[in-house]
């Protein structure tokens, strides 16, 4: 350690030390002087260190006693210290102990403690502090807890109150719920919504009240189930509490206005595991558990009061009905008398449009061929004409066979594109079809094919309807076969009535040296130039009287004059205009007779297309007529069943129809209510399934209606049993009327439950 970090205590000390050491030096050194007799001179301190060698060791006496004196300082100063800082902590110890004991007399409790120590008194001392501070909080916490107990009693009973009040009107009482809650809870914002169904009848929330600082609000708000807050927190039948909305938040969800406050509450207004609706507070505020709690509770005598308020209103709009229906039932009864007369009627009249379309579908067999098949084209029906033209022994024989084997082959690709659109496009198909045979006979039809839809729009079947043209087929070949002889054998072309020639044959083309290019050349490029002007005098008297014979000379392309002797025939239409000219050459007898055959062949086509257009025009009539009165027909009759199966279905009285078997085909919503069967669970089943077996099994009333063999009780009105889906019994009034349609029965019961 050096000189300058030594402190001045240490320094002190070694001084002290090295002074006495020196001090006692001194005089060691005049003791020896005179015991040695030496003069006090220069030379004494060598000679005494001469003779005794132990003044050696005296010399460092002083040194010896200045590091004693030095170590003796720096221990003084550390005790120093120690007793410095062993009475400051005293000091500060007794400080905190009087800080702790003024805190404790003053209620502070919370007063911190920074001593570290073992003493036993300040452990006791913070003990005291720790049980006293933890039965202050204690007794304030019971104190706060019975406050919050009188607080939630004394609301509960002030909502008692309300609730009592107004419950005859919704308005009214929701409003003072929403304001008093509010206020109560010291909140800024409340809502009050109502279950309730939209124009679709779907489940929806209506804001009945809404109450926003200090003032009543009207708002007309809708919220869907499950939509937004409300709705979450009706379909989860919990509360939600939101602690930080944000800013936009309420405006948008809560429907509670403009304001934005911090805290959001959402209460279900439940009883009986129904919620009756929603309750929102929102305040700038938190809600304390107990607030919470007692909105809960106020929420649940609402959902009550709310219910018993429903069933009230129920309860008197149910006796209101039950009075208006009970007024009303005589004039229904009378009411259903006459729609019994009219359902009789309109079935009549049914019967009378079914035998006016058997009419006229005997009518139409009795003219065309008629052939039905279903969607894969196989036969499911046919008239007479059509196993007659396809000479099947018997309908049998060609039950089920598929269309394309009645089509020839020539014609099947065409045919089975064209039945594809009819199947898959509903469209429908008119023209010449090549028929085959059950004998593999060639026949030619002109036919429609077309689809049969049903009322629901689906395809029933396919309908084929024509006539035989195989005849018209062969004179139209025979005719061909004629011209195309007379083509190979004569000169020939056809001309338009301005001279081109517009077809040529072979030898004709020979003849004027023409290649066959595809250029139309006209007569008049042929003709000589002398014998023009009285061709063209010739072509004018062709055109007014219809046929020209003579000779006349023709220039070849090759520049070859040739003289032809040529019959010019003028071709006209059923309007009798010229749409074409024939030109025959050949020696003039060839000419005549060819002249005269070809004369007759064209008279008989023209008297067979004349017969055939009036057979396709008179066809196309009266296949048109049967369209428009099997499209009315079919009309008028779904006219009539909507209106008869909406006039039962919405009867006042229950009607159970049921046929000859007794199996049930009408079930009204009347009856379904009655009994509780969807009508899709009862039709098709036993009329006895709606009345006990001991019944059914008897000889009553009951059992002439189930007993397929026994003579129905028409027109009386008697008292039964029924019995129900859930095998509850009830007495009713049953009358049975006889609906009749030809020679069939079918039964329609009316019940009226009886309120003994």
């Amino acid at each position: 350690m050096t000189r300058d970090n030594t402190s001045a205590v240490a320094r002190k000390y070694a001084f002290y030390g090295f002074s006495i050491g020196f001090g006692m030096w001194i005089v060691a050194l005049m003791v020896e002087a005179l015991i040695s007799k030496q003069a006090f001179n220069g030379g004494l301190f060598w000679n005494i260190h001469k003779g005794n060698v132990a003044f050696f060791f005296i010399d460092l006496i002083p040194f010896i006693l200045g590091y004693g004196g030095y170590r003796l300082g720096l221990f003084t100063e550390r005790k120093s210290k120690e007793i410095e800082a062993i009475t400051s902590k005293n000091k500060q110890r007794n400080r905190a102990l009087i800080d702790i004991v003024d805190n404790l007399k003053c209620g502070n409790f919370d007063v911190s403690n920074d001593l570290q120590t073992q003493d036993k008194l300040i452990n006791s001392i913070l003990d005291l502090r720790d049980s006293l501070k933890s039965s202050t909080e204690e007794e304030n916490s019971r104190k706060k807890e019975d406050e919050q107990r009188h607080w939630v009693a004394q609301g509960l009973a002030k909502f008692g109150e309300i609730l009592r009040a107004n419950n005859d009107n919704m308005t009214e009482l929701s409003y003072n719920i929403i304001s008093q809650l509010v206020k109560y809870v010291s909140a800024n914002q409340g809502g009050l919504y109502l279950a309730s169904e939209n124009d679709l009848g779907s489940p929806v929330f209506e804001m009945k009240a809404c109450y926003a600082y200090e003032r009543r609000k009207f708002v007309d708000k809708f919220i869907n189930f499950g939509e937004g807050l409300v709705g979450a927190c009706a379909k989860e039948a919990k509360t939600i509490y939101l602690k930080k909305v944000p800013d936009t938040y309420l405006s948008i969800t809560s429907g509670l206005g403009q304001a934005n406050p911090n805290f959001l509450l959402l209460v279900p207004l439940k009883f009986n595991d129904e919620t009756h609706g929603v309750l929102e507070v929102a305040s700038f505020n938190q809600f304390d558990p107990y607030v919470v709690e007692f909105i809960e509770k106020v929420a649940e005598s609402i959902a009550s009061t709310i219910a018993n308020v429903k069933i009230n209103l129920r309860t008197a709009e149910l006796l209101r009905d039950s009075q208006e229906q009970a007024e009303m039932l005589s004039s229904q009864e009378e009411e259903m008398r006459q729609n019994m007369e009219e359902l009789q009627a309109t079935q009549e009249e049914s019967v009378r449009q079914a035998e006016k379309f058997h009419g006229y579908m005997n009518a139409l067999d009795g003219v065309l061929i008629r052939a039905e098949f279903d969607a894969e084209g196989n036969l499911i029906s046919a008239n007479d004409k059509f196993i007659e033209k396809i000479e099947a022994p018997h309908f049998d024989d060609i039950y089920d066979k598929n269309i394309t084997s009645f089509v020839h082959s020539d014609a099947l690709s065409e045919f089975r594109q064209n039945w594809a659109k009819v199947v898959a496009e509903n469209k429908w198909i008119d023209g010449e079809l090549k028929c085959i045979s059950y004998i593999d006979k060639t026949i030619y039809l002109s036919a429609t094919l077309s689809r049969v839809n049903r009322n629901d729009g689906e395809m029933e079947k396919v309908l084929l309807l024509g006539i035989d043209i195989t005849e018209r087929k062969k004179v139209e070949f025979e005719s061909n076969t004629i011209i195309s002889a007379i083509s190979n054998s004569l000169l020939k072309a056809e001309l338009s009535t301005t001279g081109d020639m517009l077809a040529i044959n072979e030898q004709l083309r020979k003849e004027l040296a023409l290649e066959n290019s595809g250029v139309i050349h006209n007569i008049n490029d042929f003709i000589n130039e002398l014998d023009k002007p009285a061709f063209e005098k010739a072509w004018m008297r062709l055109i007014n009287n219809g046929i020209y014979e003579g000779v006349v000379s023709f220039t070849s392309h090759d520049n070859q004059s040739k003289a032809l002797d040529i019959n010019l025939i003028a071709i006209k239409n059923f309007n009798d205009d010229i749409v074409k000219i024939v030109l025959i050459g050949t020696d003039k007898s060839a000419i005549k007779a060819v002249e005269e055959r070809y004369e007759q062949l064209n008279e008989k086509a023209e008297q067979l297309e004349e017969t055939l257009s009036k057979t396709d025009e008179e066809l196309n009539k009266r296949v048109r007529e049967v369209r428009e009165q099997l499209a009315a027909h079919y009309k008028e009759v779904e006219r009539i069943r909507v209106r008869n199966d909406k006039t039962v279905d919405n009867a006042p009285l229950a009607i159970v129809g049921f046929n000859a078997q007794g199996v049930i085909e009408i079930f009204n919503k009347k009856a379904a209510e009655i009994w509780g069967y969807q009508p899709n669970e009862i039709i098709n089943l036993p009329v006895s399934k709606l009345f006990p077996k001991e019944h059914v099994q008897g000889d009553g009333f009951v059992a002439a209606i189930c007993d397929v063999d026994r003579i129905k009780p028409i027109s009386q009105r008697e008292i039964v049993e029924i019995i129900d889906k859930s095998n509850n019994k009830a007495n009713a009034f049953i009358t049975l009327a006889d609906a009749r349609v030809a020679k069939d029965h079918n039964y329609v019961a009316y019940f009226e439950v009886s309120s003994n």
